[in-house]
């Protein structure tokens, strides 16, 4: 008996040894200091590239991460600053190699804004040509990617320069001028930060240019449209019409009370294999000026809107509608008065409020 509470106090001892030298190591990790005695007196923003040189030059030897998706996001952006390109391509792809088969979408599209400054800026004519390279490795990525992914790039294209340079000149002022030395996670944050003010700068406007190009190839938008029904109240919808399809094709149809701006995105990933897409707000909802009102009036709403579908030049007049919670109880409701073009219902977890809103 003796020996057996040993042993168990002896395994408790380790195992909480174990554990502070673990949160120590890692502790240290980040609290290694790089030297910048010679920059903190005369530091400033036109002066920030040779300290962020210098920066680069020292984490590499001292930036210890466990979690091997985080290392390999803030060294790829460390070797972008530090001229080291392939290198930087070579860590980007370690990161999307971790997430792709969890997510392959999201997998796919990350650190897309600087894989393509990257082959832009490593191309010999960059210099003097910049914004035809720029395109150019552009098109070339947004057509190599999968639809899903697509649609969700330009995710990976927001930042304002001049809010990151304020940032900056900030972090400069708070951590570094009069300092002899600087902690690993800041030196990190300077030179993330600086590369994003880099790339932003320089290509994000011309990426915003691009992305609505390539993106009214595939999908027409209208997000603003307000139909009056019988009642003459104003029924919002949003619609994403599919531009490959070439001739009238099919419509899902989403009936939700949840307003979102990404919808927008749902509705093209949802057109994206081979349909026509409309989102329908219950009144009230996104443009609608009339009072919400839950529940009521989806059997007249979603009919009067499904008469208005089939008479697009892009319909063939069959209609669907999917989606689960309320979007579920909305398929039901329409139900109660089936419209002969809706042609099938993919309810999901429907929400009730009495037993004869669904079966």
């Amino acid at each position: 008996m003796k020996d057996n509470f040993t042993d168990l106090f002896y395994h408790q001892i380790m195992k909480q040894l174990f554990s502070f030298f673990l949160i120590l190591f890692y502790g240290l990790s980040f609290s290694q200091k790089i030297a910048i005695k010679q920059f903190s007196e005369k530091i400033d923003f036109n002066q920030i590239e040779s300290l962020v040189q210098h920066l680069t030059s020292e984490i590499p030897k001292k930036y210890n991460e466990k979690d091997k998706s985080t290392y390999y996001d803030n060294m790829y952006r460390i070797r972008m600053v530090a001229g080291k390109y392939d290198v930087a391509l070579k860590e980007l792809d370690s990161v999307r190699s971790i997430f792709i088969e969890s997510n392959a979408t999201v997998a796919n599209a990350m650190g897309t804004q600087h894989e393509i400054y990257i082959k832009t800026i490593i191309n010999p004519d960059a210099k003097n040509n910049f914004e035809y390279i720029y395109k150019t490795e552009f098109k070339k990525k947004y057509e190599r990617l999968p639809a899903k992914s697509q649609i969700i790039l330009p995710l990976y294209f927001k930042g304002d320069s001049d809010k990151i340079r304020k940032g900056l000149v900030d972090l400069l002022q708070k951590e570094f001028i009069g300092k002899d030395s600087v902690d690993i996670k800041t030196a990190l944050k300077l030179c993330r930060d600086y590369n994003g003010y880099i790339v932003v700068k320089k290509s994000f406007h011309l990426a915003h240019q691009y992305l609505k190009e390539f993106d009214a190839e595939s999908f027409t938008v209208k997000d603003s449209i307000l139909i009056k029904n019988k009642s003459n109240r104003d029924i919002s919808i949003r619609v994403v019409v599919n531009n490959k399809i070439k001739k009238p094709g099919s419509t899902i149809i989403i009936n939700t009370i949840y307003a979102d701006e990404d919808d927008i995105n749902d509705a093209k990933v949802k057109a994206s294999y081979g349909y026509n897409c409309v989102y329908i707000y219950t009144r009230g909802k996104h443009l609608s000026t009339d009072k919400i009102e839950p529940f009521e009036h989806e059997r007249e709403d979603i009919n009067e809107v499904i008469d208005w579908i089939v008479k697009q030049p892009w319909s063939n007049g069959k209609v669907g509608m999917i989606g689960g919670s309320y979007l579920g109880f909305s398929q039901w409701a329409a139900t109660k008065k089936l419209h002969p073009a809706l042609k099938t219902i993919i309810p999901q977890a429907s929400v009730g409020i009495g037993f004869m809103d669904f079966p």
